[in-house]
Protein backbone atom coordinates (compact mmCIF):
# COMPACT_ATOMS: atom_id res chain seq x y z
CA UNK A 1 0.00 0.00 0.00
CA UNK A 2 1.41 3.54 -0.83
CA UNK A 3 0.60 6.32 1.42
CA UNK A 4 0.55 10.04 0.04
CA UNK A 5 0.04 11.64 2.75
CA UNK A 6 -2.71 14.79 3.04
CA UNK A 7 -2.80 18.16 4.08
CA UNK A 8 -2.55 19.78 7.54
CA UNK A 9 -4.50 23.21 8.48
CA UNK A 10 -2.35 25.22 11.26
CA UNK A 11 -4.14 28.29 12.36
CA UNK A 12 -1.93 30.47 13.62
CA UNK A 13 -1.67 33.95 15.24
CA UNK A 14 0.56 36.26 14.26
CA UNK A 15 0.70 39.32 16.65
CA UNK A 16 2.00 42.70 16.02
CA UNK A 17 5.43 44.39 17.80
CA UNK A 18 2.78 47.04 17.93
CA UNK A 19 -0.31 49.23 17.49
CA UNK A 20 1.21 51.07 14.63
CA UNK A 21 2.38 48.31 12.71
CA UNK A 22 0.86 47.76 9.36
CA UNK A 23 -0.59 44.42 9.48
CA UNK A 24 -1.66 44.54 4.99
CA UNK A 25 2.52 44.89 5.13
CA UNK A 26 2.42 41.52 7.25
CA UNK A 27 -0.02 39.44 5.49
CA UNK A 28 1.51 40.74 2.29
CA UNK A 29 5.00 39.23 3.33
CA UNK A 30 3.78 36.43 5.13
CA UNK A 31 2.55 34.48 1.89
CA UNK A 32 6.17 35.05 0.86
CA UNK A 33 8.20 33.92 3.53
CA UNK A 34 6.19 30.03 3.81
CA UNK A 35 8.42 27.50 3.27
CA UNK A 36 7.86 25.48 -0.13
CA UNK A 37 4.44 23.86 0.13
CA UNK A 38 2.64 25.63 2.17
CA UNK A 39 0.47 28.24 1.34
CA UNK A 40 -1.82 30.64 3.16
CA UNK A 41 -5.86 29.29 2.38
CA UNK A 42 -7.40 32.66 4.76
CA UNK A 43 -6.38 35.23 6.62
CA UNK A 44 -8.88 37.26 9.27
CA UNK A 45 -7.45 40.04 11.83
CA UNK A 46 -8.80 39.34 15.27
CA UNK A 47 -9.65 42.04 18.31
CA UNK A 48 -7.79 41.65 21.42
CA UNK A 49 -7.59 44.61 23.76
CA UNK A 50 -7.85 48.39 23.19
CA UNK A 51 -7.95 48.49 18.99
CA UNK A 52 -5.13 46.08 18.98
CA UNK A 53 -5.76 43.74 16.62
CA UNK A 54 -3.70 40.65 15.34
CA UNK A 55 -3.77 38.48 11.97
CA UNK A 56 -5.38 34.76 12.24
CA UNK A 57 -3.75 33.12 9.43
CA UNK A 58 -4.75 29.78 8.02
CA UNK A 59 -1.57 27.97 6.74
CA UNK A 60 -2.58 24.68 4.72
CA UNK A 61 0.32 22.64 4.88
CA UNK A 62 2.17 18.99 4.02
CA UNK A 63 1.21 16.20 6.40
CA UNK A 64 4.76 14.93 6.60
CA UNK A 65 5.95 18.10 7.23
CA UNK A 66 9.39 17.41 9.36
CA UNK A 67 9.29 20.12 12.15
CA UNK A 68 5.97 20.26 12.13
CA UNK A 69 4.87 24.11 12.44
CA UNK A 70 8.58 25.30 14.08
CA UNK A 71 9.63 26.01 10.54
CA UNK A 72 6.42 28.54 9.62
CA UNK A 73 6.34 30.17 13.07
CA UNK A 74 10.08 31.07 12.34
CA UNK A 75 9.64 32.26 9.10
CA UNK A 76 6.47 34.36 10.20
CA UNK A 77 8.62 35.90 13.36
CA UNK A 78 11.26 37.16 11.02
CA UNK A 79 8.87 39.67 9.48
CA UNK A 80 9.67 43.35 10.20
CA UNK A 81 6.55 44.40 12.58
CA UNK A 82 5.81 40.71 14.02
CA UNK A 83 6.38 40.45 17.95
CA UNK A 84 5.23 37.00 18.26
CA UNK A 85 3.78 34.37 16.51
CA UNK A 86 1.73 31.27 18.13
CA UNK A 87 -0.01 28.18 16.49
CA UNK A 88 -3.58 27.81 18.20
CA UNK A 89 -4.84 24.70 16.47
CA UNK A 90 -3.49 21.89 13.71
CA UNK A 91 -5.54 19.44 12.06
CA UNK A 92 -6.01 17.65 9.06
CA UNK A 93 -7.21 18.85 6.32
Amino acid sequence: MIYLGGNVLAVIKVYPEADDVDLNYIKTKASEVLPAGHRIGKVDEEEMAFGLKCLVLYVVMPEQTEGGTETVEKALAGIKGVGRVETDIVTRY
